[in-house]
């Protein structure tokens, strides 16, 4: 599964997550845990734009 998609279900979780019936203190840690999974994701999709974005060189 790509990292992209990952992301994207990331956000579908997200917008559910208030409606599936989880008491206050799970959601919270839910919310959280959701948010540190897409802050590992973005940041390797950005390590993967970098290693793949070659600088033109210099004449």
């Amino acid at each position: 599964m790509s990292k992209d998609r990952i992301i994207f279900l990331f956000g579908v979780w997200i917008i559910l997550l208030p409606f599936l019936g989880f008491t206050m203190s799970i959601r919270k840690m839910l919310f959280i845990a959701t948010g540190l999974c897409l802050c590992y994701f973005s940041y390797m999709i950005r390590k993967d734009y970098k290693k793949n974005d070659s600088p033109t060189p210099r004449v």
